[in-house]
Parts: structure tokens; C-alpha cells; sequence
């Protein structure tokens, strides 16, 4: 199945459904998806967040073969410094930033080598943060995917009730985020919760079809 860095709600209410989860490491990296970027709320709306690759987008290769890329890019520090202090200034007052910045900064600059490596750990943070009983794995052989991921694939409607955003005032809800977003605005408890209603909401897009 496909590795997102920092997956959206529909994501994790796939892996929540599933228990179980394998990561193929043959699989081909995709450039342009959740494989290397994810979406968070400002007080314009959204920002996109994109993990540059090393090689940029000129090479072909599977996702357990791609390097993140090392160099420093930016004046003050490269891109994952860049990345933290656009989190910062969206999220500095929201009203769990503080009570998660200690590990997020590390997640956020300690990017390591490999793409994959690194999305493994966010979701292992997630998971673990959440506290989600679900089981993660990896294999280098590359599988076919089960119909509820080709299904999530090809961006079936989702139904995303409101929660708490703190630019809700001037952007409205924004849906389409990051779990992170939910995180941050609402705590581990709170977006336990509401992943499990988004979970049963949206049952439907689970179910096996014809």
C-alpha cells in the first residue's frame, strides 16, 4: 500500500479500519502526492508542504530507494528549518502546539536519509499518539492493492464534520488537511474520537464493491 508523509483524515480512517498495515518498499514513488507533501490550515486557508527529493523530479525509482534531498537550499538552515517555522507561525497558538512542539520539532528537522524511513516514523508517532490499535509492517515485495485503497485512491467523496480550526473565523472550516491539523487543534484524545465518528460516517467507502 501507498506511504503518506503526514496523512489526511480518509488515510487514517483507512489504516484504522484495516488493523493491519503493509508498506511496499518496491512500490514507485509518485511525485505530486501524499507520498512527499501534506496540506495544513493558515490564516489564508491552506498551505501545501512539500518534502523535496533528492534528484528532484526527474528520477524513477521505488519508494524505498528515495533520498530525501541534503542540500541546505535556504539562508538560515535548509528546508526542514523552512518547513518548522511555517508550522510555527501557523500553529504557535493553537491549543496543543505547545503540549506537542517538543516532539514535532524533532520529527520535523530530524528528517534522516530516506523518504520512507521518515514517513515510517510519522505514523508511528501518529499511531502511538492517538493510541490506535493498528500494526504496522513492511515488504519488499510490491503488492496489489486491496479494493477499499483503490477505492481511497481515486478520491471517493468523503463526508469531513467541522471540528475545531483557529482560522475557522476568517477562513471558514477548511477540510482536506493533514491529521496533524486535527492534532494540533484538538489533542490526542479529542482526534481519537473524532477519527472514530469520521470512521463510522463515512463506512460506506469500505464496503467491497461490484
Amino acid at each position: 500500500m501507498p506511504l503518506h508523509c503526514w496523512p489526511d483524515l480518509p488515510y487514517m480512517a483507512k489504516i484504522m479500519h484495516s488493523g493491519r498495515v503493509c508498506f511496499d518498499s518496491d512500490m514507485p514513488f509518485a511525485k505530486a502526492t501524499g507520498m512527499n507533501r501534506y496540506r495544513l490550515a493558515d490564516s489564508q486557508g491552506s498551505i501545501m508542504i512539500s518534502l523535496p527529493i533528492h534528484g528532484g523530479r526527474s528520477h524513477h525509482q521505488p519508494l524505498g530507494q528515495v533520498h530525501l534531498a541534503t542540500e541546505q537550499g535556504r539562508s538560515r538552515g535548509g528546508w526542514a528549518k523552512t518547513h518548522w517555522r511555517s508550522i510555527q507561525n501557523a500553529y504557535r497558538r493553537a491549543p496543543f502546539f505547545e503540549y506537542l512542539e517538543d516532539d514535532l520539532s524533532k520529527l520535523i528537522l530530524e528528517t534522516g536519509e530516506l523518504l520512507m524511513e521518515y514517513n515510517l516514523k510519522v505514523l508511528a508517532w501518529l499511531i502511538e499518539r492517538l493510541a490506535l490499535d493498528v500494526q504496522i509492517t513492511e515488504s519488499a515485495v510490491m503488492r496489489p492493492l486491496s479494493q477499499p485503497w483503490v477505492l481511497l485512491l481515486k478520491e471517493v467523496p468523503w463526508k469531513t464534520p467541522r471540528y475545531f480550526q483557529q482560522f475557522e473565523a476568517q477562513t471558514h472550516f477548511v477540510p482536506g488537511l493533514s491529521v496533524l491539523d486535527l492534532l494540533i487543534q484538538c489533542g490526542p484524545h479529542e482526534s481519537k474520537a473524532y477519527l472514530e465518528r469520521y470512521l463510522s460516517l463515512n463506512a460506506s467507502n469500505f464496503e467491497a464493491q461490484p
